[in-house]
């Protein structure tokens, strides 16, 4: 099974967006979950963790922050129970679900304050999990019905608070199923499910005696563990994923209006995929990954289309020419040439490995393969760029026989061999990043003929020192990228099961380290992607397959640094410095209100801070005095003053006497036309900037200038 992690999404104006939010609820498989229209809380119980131990826990979620309620009572701990919302006596319903001693059939009631139990006379339902449970505002009835309990169930039942009472027992054609989704429409009046396993693509609706099919001019595909739930926005039922027959992952999203189906077309993603290396243009600030491998497609297809990570979503990237469908390849960016340098790789056609190499530019979108000699055509290797190697290496691989050892380097467009010494020996699906603070590439386990390895290598020019450092344990195909704010290697995912680790691994050149993140990636993924995004300061996850079997990950994950603690990382945090987990943004100007000197003026943020980067220059006409744009920092709004003195009496009296040579200057440059100072003498230049919000400085030690009033 794959357990995911607690990452809620919302759905609303008609796409997905993910809400990660503090503290996240723990991390569980087969939860059962209702929405409380009258508390307006989401509430989910139970559930089963990886250990597997079953659970009890309670959690709400008002839109804004998850809370464990610890203080509610509870259940007995059990997962894939039924729960539904009774908005006529404002308690949500819980029935089943499978417990210590095996499946249940006890009925519960939760009132936002307690948990109690209802002693519903007999007759009641045979004891079940994954059934299916929605409330009939109509007819003020609970519908609980289908289910696995001994075998797969096909009978239906309705609780009126007091009861259960079972409907009559359907045709005999009508067989058994379970995770059926099921929501009640309140402008149609009627509870809608649809599929379940080993059902085909049904669409029927409760007429509180028999569930009547529907023949409807559209459809999903049949499908099993999907949700479904009434979209009051859009006044249609809302129907996302699940997996279909062959177990393949699904991701597409419908709405019902009691007539059709009708799919959404959602905004690109990753494309969920593995072995899709992503390298990031650090010029353009643009991730680009390119082709990879769909495991759990019924054919394992491999694909094809290119994506750009734009720091939000991914982008389709379909020029006139491509590398072509390949997976087991590798990628990295070259800062000298400002390309993505692309190679080897296996043949979509073929077992064939590839032995090309690729360059892309983002500026034009375009693909362009060089022609030239260079290593043997492999599968499975890795690459970085190294400074210190001038270029992108590549180490590693497999040819379909032995696995590689070699090392090359590509630089000025050509490929050449570093002949090294030492050095960890052949090696698969392993993973190096470039450290820049130690100038050295860091390699950590894949696999040779005996399996996954965990030894630490690192490479200096062209020697190879083993690390005796004690670390992740067994490891292949997992991701690895070096973070250059803290100088550490940050390691993710893969591992074996007898080495399962869920945390994020750092290195500092000697030791790793674990990272207990509150909230985390799942990390037995396999053939992931990860890169330094250095426009956003995190380093970036996403892709991969948590098994390698039935499902693949579209997910995109930042990781990086959260001075204030707010679970907001890098550039990702609008108040970097100021906890606000909420992010809120109320005049859109990317300063969050809780740093925003004018949180409703989208041109001011805050007080400027000292101006840098001044530089002097010296022409025909004029002295042209520059520096580093304020309005990042202060916004658009943000103006600047320029003064200026005599260099011959600065020892005697600093920055006094002083002229204002621009005041309110909207340009961060500033012609001084007047410059003539007399022979032997000089002029000095100080900037400051201005908002609304206050007034900033000329810069430490400068108290007679400001005093002074130069430029009011």
């Amino acid at each position: 099974d794959a357990y995911m992690p607690p990452v809620f999404w919302v759905f609303s104006a008609g796409q997905w967006q993910r809400r990660v939010d503090s503290p996240a609820p723990t991390e569980l498989g087969s939860v059962a979950q209702a929405y409380d229209s009258f508390r307006q809380r989401l509430v989910r119980f139970g559930g089963v963790d990886r250990v597997p131990a079953l659970r009890d826990e309670t959690w709400e979620f008002d839109g804004a922050t998850w809370l464990r309620r610890v203080d509610v009572g509870a259940p007995p701990a059990r997962r894939d129970a039924g729960l539904a919302y009774d908005s006529a006596r404002h308690v949500i319903v819980m029935f089943g679900g499978y417990g210590a001693a095996g499946n249940l059939n006890d009925t519960w009631e939760y009132d936002g304050v307690l948990w109690r139990e209802v002693n519903t006379p007999t007759p009641r339902p045979v004891p079940r999990q994954v059934h299916s449970m929605a409330y009939d505002e109509n007819r003020g009835r609970t519908v609980m019905a289908f289910g696995l309990g001994s075998v797969p169930l096909r009978d239906t039942w309705e609780y009126d608070g007091t009861r259960w009472t079972q409907a009559p027992q359907p045709p005999l054609s009508f067989g058994g199923r379970y995770v059926v989704p099921m929501a009640y429409d309140p402008i149609r009046k009627k509870i809608y499910m649809f599929s379940g396993v080993g059902v085909g693509a049904e669409t029927r609706f409760w007429t509180g005696s028999q569930w009547q099919l529907l023949t409807t001019p559209s459809s999903p595909s049949a499908r099993s563990f999907s949700s479904m739930t009434f979209d009051s926005g859009l006044g249609k039922t809302l129907l996302y994923g699940g997996e279909d027959s062959l177990g393949v992952l699904l991701g597409d999203t419908w709405t019902f209006d009691g007539t059709d189906w009708q799919q959404l077309a959602m905004p690109p993603s990753i494309a969920a995929r593995e072995y899709s290396p992503m390298s990031f243009d650090s010029h353009l600030g643009v991730a680009i990954t390119q082709g990879g491998y769909d495991c759990c497609s019924p054919s394992g297809a491999v694909v094809d289309e290119p994506r750009a990570w734009n720091g939000l979503n991914w982008e389709s990237r379909n020029g006139s020419l491509t590398p072509g469908r390949r997976s087991f390849h590798a990628a990295a960016f070259d800062p000298v040439i400002n390309r993505t340098v692309l190679f080897g790789g296996d043949n979509a056609t073929s077992t064939m490995e590839l032995g090309d190499t690729w360059e892309y530019d983002e500026l034009t979108q375009s693909w362009a393969q060089v022609t030239l000699s260079g290593p043997p055509a492999r599968y499975g290797h890795a690459m970085a760029y190294s400074s210190s190697h001038g270029g992108v290496i590549i180490l590693g691989g497999d040819r379909d026989g032995p696995r590689l050892e070699d090392v090359w380097v590509y630089k000025d467009r050509v490929w050449t061999q570093v002949v090294s010494s030492g050095g960890p020996g052949e090696r698969r699906y392993v993973a190096i990043a470039y450290d820049s603070w130690r100038d050295q590439v860091v390699l950590y386990g894949g696999g040779d003929g005996a399996g996954p390895k965990g030894d630490t290598w690192v490479l200096r020019g062209s020697v190879w020192t083993q690390i005796p450092a004690s670390g992740p344990g067994l490891r292949q195909e997992h991701a690895m990228a070096f973070d250059p704010l803290r100088g550490k290697t940050v390691l993710m995912g893969s591992g074996v099961p007898t080495t399962y680790d869920q945390r994020t691994w750092e290195f500092d050149g000697a030791n790793w380290q674990p990272v207990t993140t509150a909230y985390t990636p799942d990390m037995w993924r396999f053939g992931a992607g990860a890169f330094w995004d250095s426009f956003r300061s995190v380093v970036v996850l996403s892709g991969g397959s948590p098994n390698r079997v039935n499902g693949l990950y579209g997910d995109t994950w930042a990781y990086g640094w959260d001075a204030d603690d707010d679970l907001k990382v890098g550039g990702y945090d609008n108040c970097p410095n100021t906890p606000n987990p909420d992010q809120l943004d109320s005049d859109l100007d990317d300063a969050g209100n809780a740093c925003d000197c004018a949180p409703a003026d989208p041109t001011t943020k805050a007080i400027p801070s000292e101006a840098a980067g001044v530089t002097v220059a010296q022409f025909a006409s004029a002295t042209r005095i520059a520096w580093n744009e304020l309005a990042p920092q202060a916004g658009t709004s943000v103006r600047y003053d320029v003064s200026s003195g005599a260099l011959n009496t600065f020892q005697l009296t600093p920055f006094a006497p002083a002229t204002c040579l621009a005041n309110a200057l909207s340009t961060a440059w500033y012609d001084d036309t007047g410059a003539n100072p007399a022979a032997g003498d000089g002029n000095w230049y100080l900037v400051r900037g201005e908002t609304s919000c206050g007034r900033g400085s000329f810069g430490v030690g400068r108290a007679a200038l400001e005093g002074s009033q130069v430029c009011p």
